[in-house]
């Protein structure tokens, strides 16, 4: 593996000139839509493992016989799924922008 010089980074026939920085791509990406997809998330994640699919779900994870957790395993479950939407909504905000 031969090291990397500067005529390979910014191309063969390019030169840069003495003090002339590399720029960052700049990746805008709207809080606001990313807020929405986590909201948005909640309500969807209680019809998939409730009404629509609750039951089938527990009987395949072996969850049918267990008791009731109680409020505060609920809020942080809630909590962790939230954390979790919106870690995932803004990695695909950041890939759709950068693409």
């Amino acid at each position: 593996m031969r090291p990397c010089d500067e005529s390979t980074i910014i191309g063969a026939g390019a030169t840069r000139h003495e003090g002339e920085r590399r720029m960052q791509p700049e990746i805008n990406v709207n809080l606001a839509t990313i807020i929405v997809c986590v909201v948005a998330a909640m309500p969807v994640g209680f019809l998939w493992f409730g009404p629509l699919f609750g039951k089938a779900w527990a009987r395949h994870m072996g969850l049918e016989r267990m008791e009731e957790s109680g409020d505060a395993a609920m809020g942080k479950s809630m909590a962790l799924y939230a954390l979790g939407s919106l870690l995932i909504a803004t990695v695909l905000a950041h890939n759709i922008e950068a693409w």
